[in-house]
């Protein structure tokens, strides 16, 4: 996956699924290629609970079972991007729960709301820390299971921003829509269960179909 940055206004970051048309380009503009940084899990941005092992790509909760979170280590402000998680454990009862979360403040870790897919429910939900953690599910998705691969597109459009779940390599469709695309969405995985383990799998591409 690469970055791709105009230079002509002042250094921003283009949709690399549009055209050079689209993205609004003008003759003679300068554009630079960056190369984006893998996706690891952030070694502060997490739950006292949580240890990271295999060059932070390995996220386990240990001790007691209670909702904590961990973060990426990076966030999304605009294009398409696509990222996999492979689950080393069988979710249950809410152990692993996987998505976005828009951050008051990164480094303080201070949570404003969290879109999410709980792998063992056929649920997305949706956690308003503002407002007491008040929480709204509906059905959605798939049941998943130990070895499964799930993956999750952010797709970040005029009208906002689309959030999609895989369930290796199936489209179980668009989650979240038309989200405020103002903002940093940032990957969060909520561990629940004292055992549950994830791994961030980089070495995959954009599905056929998204």
């Amino acid at each position: 996956l690469n970055w791709l940055f105009s230079c002509k206004s002042g250094l921003r970051e283009l949709n690399t699924g549009r055209t050079l048309i689209e993205n609004n380009l003008c003759d003679n503009e300068l554009l630079l290629f960056f190369n984006e940084i893998p996706l690891t899990f952030s070694t502060t941005v997490k739950g006292h609970s949580i240890e990271l092992s295999q060059s932070n790509l390995v996220a386990f909760k240990r001790s007691i079972d209670d909702p904590q979170f961990i973060a990426g280590n990076y966030g999304y402000t605009s294009g398409r991007h696509y990222f996999e998680i492979n689950l080393l454990t069988e979710p249950m009862i809410r152990s692993i729960v996987l998505g976005f979360a828009v951050l008051e403040d990164y480094n303080y870790y201070l949570k404003d709301i969290f879109y999410g897919f709980i792998l063992s429910d056929m649920k997305k939900t949706i956690i308003d820390f503002k407002n007491d953690r008040e929480e709204k599910m509906e059905d959605d998705g798939e049941v998943c299971t130990i070895k499964d691969k799930i993956g999750v597109l952010f797709d970040c459009k005029d009208d906002g921003v689309y959030i999609s779940f895989y369930r290796n390599n199936k489209n179980l469709g668009i989650a979240f829509e038309k989200l405020p695309n103002n903002v940093t969405y940032y990957p969060m995985v909520e561990m629940g269960l004292c055992g549950s383990k994830v791994l961030i799998n980089n070495a995959v591409d954009f599905p056929d179909d998204c």
